[in-house]
């Protein structure tokens, strides 16, 4: 294990019982955060979470979720999760900050898009595509999301070519040319042709 606290010196007298340590294992590494009662919905004992600590990655399991309640400063409540690291090393730092990330759904061979190309108004979501070099506008029926997708459940097909850069003077009925996806390299070398 590894010395948290020591709340004695060398040379001092000790007296016994007194603490004088506290030794804190390095084999059952656990993360601790809080979660308001929106975000508890998505969590379950058992469900698997990537925990990031000083730029290395792990793999963890939620294994507490408290059942008590605590009020903040503000009158919000939160409930405390504990992640436990699955095969936790000697490069964790105990007592440091650490990144959660909680895989609360997944899904695979889905239609997505990045979460940027995606609208809303009254009536719904919507995107923008290209077909016959003018925009259409196209209502859709989103699944899950993350920070940077989300799923498409009705209203895309595999093939349809949607902008992805929206920008505010973009409108219905205007003529558009489609120009294929480019990397950032490609981006680059444009742009010193440019210049």
């Amino acid at each position: 294990g590894v010395i948290s606290m020591a709340s004695v010196e060398e040379g001092i007298r000790t007296v016994a019982g007194a603490e004088m340590l506290t030794l804190a294992s390095l084999d059952d590494v656990k993360v601790s955060f809080s979660v308001t009662k929106s975000g508890l919905e998505e969590i379950a004992l058992g469900q698997k979470a990537t925990v990031e600590i000083l730029g290395k990655e792990y793999m963890g399991t939620v294994s507490r979720i408290s059942s008590i309640a605590t009020a903040g400063t503000n009158g919000s409540t939160s409930v405390s999760v504990e992640v436990s690291i699955d095969k936790p090393d000697e490069d964790i730092y105990l007592g440091v900050d650490a990144k959660v990330n909680l895989c609360t759904a997944s899904k695979t061979d889905v239609v997505m898009l990045p979460v940027e190309s995606v609208s809303a108004d009254k009536e719904g979501e919507f995107v923008y595509l290209v077909v016959d070099g003018i925009v259409e506008k196209r209502y859709v029926t989103l699944g899950i999301s993350s920070d940077e997708y989300v799923e498409i459940l009705e209203g895309l097909e595999e093939t349809d070519q949607v902008i992805t850069m929206v920008s505010s003077d973009l409108e219905e009925g205007m003529p558009v040319m489609a120009m294929p996806e480019m990397s950032d390299a490609d981006m680059e070398m444009l742009l010193e042709e440019m210049e």
